[in-house]
């Protein structure tokens, strides 16, 4: 039960720093009535890396995944381009079966 609580205080306190950070020195502005918070959390701001809209993605292992994530679409798209001509297959054999069957009675 005393891990429970302690669980739930780190996790609450954890989402207050992230609500802080996000609200405060992330738009550059002090924390309004704990200024010993501001600091700390100016200095995370500053140390933090920030990847904005329109920067390249230069991370060799994000690029490997992407190309991974690419050739994991080509794999399943092959597949279901086979899949699909395997049963347009069984439907025309199925046609033809039933075709032969109505004419031979």
């Amino acid at each position: 039960m005393v891990s429970i609580i302690v669980a739930m205080v780190v996790v609450v306190a954890l989402a207050g720093g992230i609500l802080f950070y996000v609200a405060y020195p992330h738009q550059g502005r002090d924390v309004e009535g704990a200024s010993w918070l501001s600091a700390p959390l100016i200095r995370a701001a500053f140390r933090l890396p920030v990847l904005r809209d329109g920067d390249p993605d230069t991370d060799a292992a994000a690029q490997q995944r992407r190309h991974h994530e690419d050739d994991a679409a080509d794999e399943r798209a092959r597949l279901r381009e086979e899949h699909r001509a395997q049963r347009d297959e069984q439907q025309r054999a199925e046609r033809e079966r039933e075709h032969a069957e109505s004419t031979q009675g």
